[in-house]
């Protein structure tokens, strides 16, 4: 979309004009690609390009253009479609090409427009240069493998306005033996956060990355003085997905309690520190981050739906109910490929309580170099004066089903708003 094509120039400026070194990934990642088009158009996918520069120019018409310096490594093989150095565009416009163009160039460098970059690659990263001032502090944890388990938090005091960078590596064993190892699918958030008594509280989302089956997962961001709550968030290792799918973690290669490295980077001195101490910990930080990156729908008067799909790694459903006396029922029918629930189930119906929220269901991505397919459904109803389970939906007395057990209750279990 346009916004998108905005937020991405804005993106390779900034860190262009910062000094910061870029690569850009041709057709990999979830894209479908075509290697007998991407041939024709004189592109390799799955093949990477060395990012040289970005700029903004008019065209002799008075259009505005951006336009990519891009680099094949492999020093020949380049783009032959608008503005690569056959090009007719260069002819059309003398005083661009005086600029940019390099007339003779057999180096595998080229020029290409965003729009078209956007297109045919499918992601480009950055190597952040940080000056001698920034701080760097690290740390380290385990993924749990069910909401049973205690998912360690960090506090971050933040005592002068400053740029972050978060970075998570997984650590992967390279021996032999668990060469088949699988990352998990990641997602780095940070929250605003109070601490009372000794128990730190979950506030708003201030930052996230995306969630993503990689290695190595990012997130920048400015913060003002405050304490802030980061969190790491995983699911397609969890037991409880692979007992619904009739398997194992070790079976699909993933492991089990995976181990990362949290590294922070600074513009300022912060403090940070390992957190366990957090009531409702998970559920929360998966609702806010769906209440500020989510789709919301109101589905009914009072009660409202927040999704995120696109850009997260599977599905996430968290229900709202703002209504003050009565019950929603909401029922979640999906089909999926290469995706795993974290309830065990893709069919689920709960019963959420006045001025309560609900993390209905995620399904998470297993495999990386796969992509994968979603489809569901939402039926949804307000429950009757005093009725608090499924009612004919389920037997008598159900509210949650499948039941909220002790490996899925502290993410999937009602929480007040």
């Amino acid at each position: 979309t346009e916004v998108e094509e905005d937020m991405v120039w804005v993106k390779l400026l900034s860190s262009m004009e910062a000094g910061y070194l870029m690569g850009a990934s041709c057709g990999g990642g979830n894209m479908d690609t075509n290697d007998e088009e991407y041939n024709q158009i004189g592109l390799r996918p799955r093949h990477a390009y060395s990012v040289l520069r970005v700029t903004s120019e008019l065209t002799q018409n008075g259009t505005c253009v951006r336009l990519v310096q891009l680099r094949n490594p492999w020093g020949h093989f380049s783009w032959k479609g608008d503005w690569s150095n056959e090009s007719v565009l260069w002819q059309q416009n003398p005083q661009l090409a005086n600029q940019l163009f390099q007339r003779n160039a057999d180096n595998g460098t080229f020029w290409m427009c965003l729009e078209d970059m956007m297109k045919y690659f499918d992601s480009v990263d950055i190597c952040k240069i940080y000056g001698r001032n920034w701080v760097e502090v690290s740390l380290g944890g385990k993924f749990p493998t069910s909401a049973a388990e205690p998912l360690t938090g960090f506090t971050l005091e933040v005592f002068k306005e400053c740029e972050l960078e978060f970075s998570l590596f997984q650590q992967l064993s390279r021996t032999q033996e668990s060469s088949n190892q699988s990352p998990v699918d990641t997602c780095i958030c940070i929250f605003r956060s109070s601490v009372f008594n000794g128990k730190a509280t979950i506030g708003t989302m201030v930052a996230s990355s995306k969630r993503k089956v990689k290695k190595h997962q990012s997130c920048s961001c400015m913060l003002d003085v405050g304490t802030y709550l980061v969190i790491n968030l995983a699911f397609n290792h969890w037991l409880s997905g692979y007992a619904g799918a009739g398997g194992s973690p070790s079976t699909s290669g993933v492991a089990v309690s995976p181990s990362y490295v949290l590294t922070l980077h600074s513009s300022h001195a912060v403090g940070i520190t390992a957190c366990n101490n957090i009531d409702g910990l998970i559920a929360d930080a998966v609702i806010q981050l769906a209440l500020k990156a989510g789709k919301e729908t109101a589905v009914r008067d009072g009660v409202a739906c927040y999704q995120l799909t696109k850009g997260w790694g599977g599905l996430v459903v968290v229900a709202e109910n703002r209504h003050q006396s009565s019950c929603f029922h909401i029922r979640c029918e999906t089909t999926c490929n290469n995706l795993v629930s974290s309830r065990g189930s893709l069919y689920t119906a709960d019963s959420v309580p006045p001025l309560h929220r609900q993390v209905i269901m995620i399904l998470s991505q297993v495999d990386s170099y796969s992509g994968f397919s979603v489809k569901h459904k939402l039926t949804h109803r307000m429950a009757g004066n005093g009725v608090d389970d499924l009612g004919n939906w389920r037997p008598r007395s159900v509210k949650h089903d499948p039941p909220l057990t002790l490996d899925v209750a502290n993410l999937h279990q009602p929480r007040p708003l």
